[in-house]
């Protein structure tokens, strides 16, 4: 961009300062080269938000400093300047009202944690830690447990990690005590959280096979009040930031041979709340965060790329469960 279209340019933004007071963009009283560069780079995350009626997008400033015609720069970023309070403003709102992680405390600790029991028919493969509480570690079967020296863990050659029960040394006790309070809190979070778009309240009657799930103005939440069956392959598509919720009164099933598959979404931020139980089928393969009321059965084949946090019990058949991994996004 030539230094006389900068000029212009600053002289355009002088007198349509007035044009954007009060909606969230900071105009300094004086303009340099300086000045417009450090504008643009302060309100980039709000401008890219503009709507598509004042024909600006984030690129439009880029792309605007390639013309020699300083008369189409400023036109271009006319549309920048004169974009009304109320829009910025509810970008600003929305933004505001995206929906949050569902906090998991110390229950995030484990890839299984069950109140009641976990079992396996060998071999099944965990990637993380395991535990059970209140009832002690009798109730943690098929895995040939070894304990550690001081009694506070135990293994297995079936679980890349440790195991803990409420009744080893402590403080594994007082630990566990604690994850299970804040797996309950988790799960009351997700079952609380409001659902405002009736789109997406009982999508596809429940069976929401084939499906391709998105986030709309921030709002990941998805409401069903039946069973939800998945009866072909169902796809999560957005940004490794954003977060599904989905809230289950009934129980949650993943037939066989299918998948939940990630297009930029990450599976630490899939939360399935679950009232009855999940039943995922022989080769399926689920992902995301299992909170579940009562309990979780993998069939021969299956596998998990998330965790389960089962208020009653987690059943294994040969099964593969791995704790999710934050996404690296290569620069």
């Amino acid at each position: 961009m030539g230094s006389h279209s900068v000029r212009t340019f600053i002289s355009f933004l002088s007198i349509f300062r007035s044009s954007v007071v009060g909606c969230g963009i900071n105009l300094p009283r004086k303009f340099s080269q300086n000045t417009f560069r450090n504008f643009y780079n302060t309100n980039r995350s709000l401008t890219k938000h503009i709507s598509h009626k004042t024909l600006f997008v984030t690129s439009t400033i880029q792309t605007t400093m390639l013309f020699s015609k300083p008369c189409l720069f400023v036109l271009f970023s006319a549309f920048l300047l004169t974009a009304n309070a109320d829009t910025i403003r509810g970008v600003q709102q929305r933004e505001l009202q995206a929906t949050a992680e569902v906090d998991l405390g110390t229950a995030g600790n484990y890839a299984i944690l069950a109140e009641s029991g976990i079992s396996t028919v060998p071999s099944s493969a965990i990637t993380g830690d395991i535990a059970v509480s209140p009832i002690d570690g009798a109730a943690m079967t098929g895995f040939d447990l070894i304990f550690a020296d001081d009694r506070k863990s135990s293994t297995s050659t079936q679980v890349t990690g440790s195991a803990y029960a409420a009744d080893y040394i402590a403080p594994t006790p007082t630990h566990l005590t604690t994850a299970v309070g804040d797996m309950g809190i988790a799960y009351t979070d997700a079952a609380g959280r409001t659902n405002p778009d009736a789109a997406r309240i009982n999508v596809g009657a429940g069976e929401i096979g084939s499906l391709t799930l998105k986030q709309t103005a921030g709002n990941g939440v998805y409401t069903f009040q039946s069973d939800v069956t998945i009866s072909a392959d169902l796809t999560f598509e957005g940004s490794q930031d954003d977060i599904f919720i989905i809230q289950i009164t009934g129980n949650l099933i993943l037939s066989a041979n299918m998948a939940i598959k990630l297009k930029g979404v990450q599976a630490k931020n899939i939360f399935w709340q679950v009232a009855g139980h999940v039943r995922v089928q022989a080769d399926a393969h689920m992902k995301g965060i299992l909170l579940v009321k009562t309990d979780v059965l993998f069939i021969t084949g299956s596998s998990l790329d998330g965790r389960v946090l089962a208020q009653t019990a987690c059943d294994l058949q040969k099964a593969t469960i791995i704790q999710p991994t934050k996404l690296v996004v290569a620069n």
